[in-house]
């Protein structure tokens, strides 16, 4: 399906205002000023008038029980009932953020929807609180509930999806997402990522095991590493396992803190490096799963950065060529 009078992908794009309540504290880098970042700057550029808005539904309680336990969920009911507390010293619940975070997962799962009825090529979820370090039984490192495992969760219980892939790129190791899926056959798991670092998982030597060995493909990279190395764990680790995986639908956790400018980490990449990541990226899923991607939002904590990493991003999924003007006649 391709957007009118420009014969391309259709990318939808999820978000919400109520995403903006979900509450850290004062200086914490996870706030919603990301997002007012990236919805400056997709307006500035008029990539916003390129992409299918639609409005997230909260996700359904029997989809959140399939990836979190119900004595995790209560939990996090209780804290926002009870106006607010900390999982641990990084990661908040606010009032609303109970909301936030049933929002932010049923982002995820609508995108999964319009993707596999065809309704959209692939899509955007730029989401918070963020969800890859969260567990089945916890939460932490800013995040509340496994947003993109979640959405491989709804993907897999549709008949015509067989296996799921999750790309992870940001510059923490998606820990969440690794041990709820690492014994699971029809999930693949690949990561590149800052080693040793926060949250001190994703050594070579994790694989899935049990039906799942061999489809955890980690990439550990130390501090200072850049495009180069990017780039390369593509090519040479994480493409070739990914394409004898024959998955029929892929998932990114984009994450953007692995930036050169990114206060919380010591990677080295560049606008340019994500750009060039997306781009492959995308063409292998249109070579091998007919285009359909749900990129969902991780990390990214330099408010420029994010919000410049994001348009390249959303340029790549778009098939936009960088500083091309597309936009002209558009509404």
């Amino acid at each position: 399906m391709s957007v009118a009078g420009h014969g391309g992908p259709v990318v939808g794009w999820m978000d919400s205002p109520a995403f903006d309540r979900h509450e850290t504290y004062v200086g914490h880098p996870e706030s919603p000023a990301r997002l007012t970042a990236i919805r400056a700057r997709l307006d500035q550029t008029g990539l916003s008038r390129r992409l299918h808005s639609a409005t997230p539904n909260p996700i359904d309680r029997g989809l959140l029980e399939r990836v979190h336990s119900r004595d995790y969920i209560a939990r996090i009911e209780a804290l926002s009932a009870a106006g607010g507390g900390q999982l641990d010293e990084d990661t908040a619940v606010g009032r609303d953020t109970l909301q936030a975070a049933r929002l932010a997962s049923g982002a995820v799962a609508d995108a999964v929807d319009r993707v596999l009825r065809g309704t959209w090529t692939r899509a955007f979820c730029s989401v918070r609180p963020p969800g890859h370090h969260a567990s089945r039984n916890r939460g932490m490192g800013f995040c509340i509930f496994n947003n993109v495992a979640i959405g491989a969760a709804a993907a897999l219980e549709r008949p015509a999806v067989q296996r799921v892939a999750v790309l992870d790129w940001d510059a923490h190791h998606g820990n969440g997402t690794q041990d709820i899926f690492g014994r699971d056959e029809r999930v693949f798991y690949g990561s590149w990522h800052q080693f040793p670092f926060y949250p001190y998982t994703g050594a070579p030597s994790e694989n899935s095991t049990g039906p799942g060995r061999g489809t955890v493909v980690n990439c550990p990279m130390p501090a200072g590493s850049g495009d180069r190395e990017l780039a390369a764990a593509w090519s040479e680790q994480i493409e070739p396992a990914l394409t004898t995986f024959h998955a029929d639908v892929l998932f990114i956790s984009a994450g953007f803190d692995a930036d050169r400018r990114d206060p919380l980490t010591t990677l080295n990449v560049t606008t340019a490096g994500f750009r060039d990541l997306s781009t492959s990226v995308v063409a292998w899923a249109d070579r091998y799963c007919n285009g359909r991607i749900v990129s969902v939002l991780e990390g990214g904590y330099h408010l420029v950065a994010l919000a410049e990493d994001v348009e390249a991003h959303v340029r790549a999924l778009l098939h936009m060529e960088e500083g091309r003007d597309d936009l002209a006649g558009t509404i």
